[in-house]
């Protein structure tokens, strides 16, 4: 069992500000104050951070090998820059370039700056009220530690000098940052362009986007794990491993949501990882030489000891996902949303002639139903990457 804990990100003084949407519904225009300033902004501590751990091996016959295992790891993931410095009124983001006070245009500085000693340029803070522009950070208070949970069976068995394995690998991450725009409006029917008023117009109608960094985010992934293994015996080793994996996420790899078009449905985003490699064949093969090793010490020298080595693999392509170019988006939300997945037609979205400059069937997909969503039905990642395959011979020698 082990156990971890992870404070909120702390500012010594205390300058964290945090926008909360619960405050900002409250907002008027004689009175509108929707930021926690603090020095962990109203994000709370986590204590209850167990991780259990166990594993097994069993052995029912001299050749056979049972192994398996669990184990749960947390771990800290406020490290989206917004989410890290949430950059909100009363506070305000200064880059400060130190040029002297002799130069014109872009390279001039405001009187009374230039130098360190001088320090940064007077700045203006913004008014807070209802009227408030722009784009601001919300970190929700509730933001348990992410948190993957692994497990494994795995049998071996041993054929003379060879090692079959046969396993299986599952994985589920939970509490993922997921972090949309919850001021985008649900999709309109009203005509392409026209857009229902955003989230929080009615209080504070000049804000654009509330980016609302969550634990909400989910993965899983499943995999089958073959492996061949062949242990030295006359010269010869070598190694052939297979893996055959399903990885799927509402999050994409750098932890934020995949698409903006519903915030707050998280299954809409649900698909193949950024990172979901569903095939991978890797191959080791050494071979020592069996001349050389009598004779005179010149002779093991120059012809003994020399071994090949081989290695290669062969992979499916990452999946990536097919966007439509459509202006203004089908999806008829928010002019926010500037791009949007199609649907997927029936047809096959391979060509059959496929190369690398025609990977696609464009003719597989079409714009989805202006302001309805739920007709979209290609997810993100949909298709494939083309394959990656490698290899690698060595030819050495060691001293006899």
């Amino acid at each position: 069992m082990r156990w971890d804990h992870f404070s909120p990100i702390t500012a010594a003084q205390g300058e964290r500000s945090n926008f909360d949407p619960v405050l900002a519904a409250a907002c008027t225009p004689a009175s509108c104050n929707p930021f926690r300033v603090g020095s962990t902004a109203g994000v709370k501590s986590y204590w209850t951070n167990f991780e259990p751990r166990f594993g097994f091996a069993a052995t029912p016959r001299p050749t056979l090998v049972i192994r398996g295992g669990f184990g749960m790891s947390r771990y800290a993931q406020d490290y989206a820059s917004g989410a890290m410095n949430l950059y909100n009124p009363p506070f305000v983001p200064l880059n400060l370039d130190c040029f002297p006070q002799t130069g014109t245009g872009a390279s001039a500085g405001p009187a009374g700056t230039g130098r360190l000693f001088q320090g940064a340029p007077p700045v203006t803070i913004p008014v807070i009220d209802n009227q408030l522009p722009g784009t601001v950070g919300a970190h929700a208070v509730d933001y348990p530690q992410a948190y993957i949970m692994q497990w494994n069976l795995t049998f071996q068995k041993q054929f003379g000098a060879n090692v079959v394995s046969a396993a299986y690998v599952g994985q589920v991450g939970r509490h993922l940052q997921y972090a949309p725009n919850i001021n985008i409006p649900p999709p309109s029917q009203a005509g392409l362009g026209v857009y229902s008023p955003r989230v929080f117009a009615g209080v504070m109608p000049n804000l654009a986007s509330i980016n609302y960094y969550t634990a909400t985010g989910a993965s899983e992934d499943n995999a089958a794990q073959l492996t061949f293994e062949r242990r030295y015996a006359k010269g010869l080793t070598s190694n052939v491993n297979y893996t055959f994996a399903r990885n799927l996420t509402n999050v994409s790899d750098g932890g934020f949501a995949v698409g903006s078009v519903l915030p707050n449905n998280r299954g809409y985003d649900w698909g193949n990882s950024d990172i979901g490699i569903k095939h991978r064949l890797t191959f080791r093969v050494s071979y020592e030489f069996p001349f050389g090793k009598s004779g005179s010490r010149l002779t093991k020298f120059a012809t003994g000891g020399w071994q090949a080595n081989l290695l290669a693999f062969y992979q499916s392509g990452a999946p990536f996902t097919v966007v439509d170019t459509a202006t203004p988006v089908p999806s008829n939300v928010s002019n926010l949303v500037t791009s949007d997945r199609p649907n997927l037609t029936g047809a096959p979205y391979v060509p059959a002639n496929q190369s690398y400059t025609n990977w696609i069937d464009v003719n597989a997909f079409t714009p989805q139903p202006v302001g309805n969503r739920w007709q979209r039905n290609a997810r993100s990642n949909v298709q494939a990457a083309p394959t990656k395959r490698g290899f690698l011979v060595v030819q050495g020698f060691s001293d006899p």
